[in-house]
């Protein structure tokens, strides 16, 4: 688990590049906020944010075949639409595999092997809710 950030993710491509087949746990930024002034960071989360994180932990397997391809993620809007980027961090609360851009998506859902069925069903509730929102 590392910060929610641009360093901290930083920090999980180094140790991923050092460790193959490392555990990850994934806690959300709007758990890392600190209640004053400073940078995200898991120190400020609370204890049910954390043990909630670590009920959720995805072990990378390396060289993984993509079950979920670059299609499918345009296909399903999260690639190269307007909204993409907001239906990304949606995905990756509803998941649990964090934010991360297009490209880092597509690798992340593979190391992770996410199913086919658990993506299919986080599309459905983005759907539903941007339905119902908007």
């Amino acid at each position: 688990m590392t910060d929610p950030d641009f360093p901290g993710e930083k920090i999980r491509r180094t140790i991923s590049q050092a460790v193959p087949g490392v555990t990850h746990a994934f806690l959300p930024r709007a758990d890392a906020v600190p209640d004053h002034q400073g940078s995200l960071g898991v120190e400020h989360a609370n204890p049910e944010a954390l043990r909630a994180a670590l009920s959720h932990l995805f072990t990378e397997v390396p060289d993984a075949e993509p079950l979920i391809t670059k299609e499918d993620l345009i296909t399903a809007g999260f690639i190269g639409g307007a909204e993409s980027r907001k239906r990304r961090e949606r995905l990756g609360e509803l998941l649990h595999i964090g934010y991360a851009n297009g490209k880092q998506l597509e690798r992340r859902l593979a190391q992770f092997q996410i199913p086919r069925t658990m993506f299919a069903e986080a599309v459905l509730r983005i759907n539903a809710e941007e339905a119902n929102n908007g």
